[in-house]
């Protein structure tokens, strides 16, 4: 298997500065822009939206490759540039994996 190299960061910011700057884009245009897997991507827009340098702008309508729709997230960078260390919250964190999901509780409640 071939050693894929990390996807910085630093280069989705700057792809999203020269081609979105104003405008609102997904992580399939940004894997497109760099050459890389959507979930690539998809992982360091999330560490970009937790620094609050990229924000949720709503969503789109997409067709996969079977032709169903689906709701793709819209992102638009709030102009910052530096890429600093995210806020850890470790209380908030421990919280949120001890509450049960809706979807265990529809899993439980099942008739077999």
């Amino acid at each position: 298997m071939q050693q894929q190299t990390p996807l910085r960061r630093e280069d989705v910011l700057d792809l999203v500065r020269r081609r979105f700057p104003v405008g609102a884009f997904t992580t399939h245009d940004i894997a497109r822009g760099l050459g890389v897997s959507e979930m690539r991507a998809r992982g360091a827009v999330a560490w970009l939206v937790a620094a609050s340098i990229l924000r949720p702008a709503g969503k789109v309508a997409r067709r996969d490759r079977c032709g169903l729709p689906y709701q793709a997230a819209l992102y638009l960078w709030s102009g910052k540039t530096e890429i600093r260390r995210c806020p850890q919250d470790r209380e908030a964190r421990r919280h949120a994996l001890e509450r049960p999901s809706v979807s265990a509780f529809d899993w439980l409640a099942r008739r077999w």
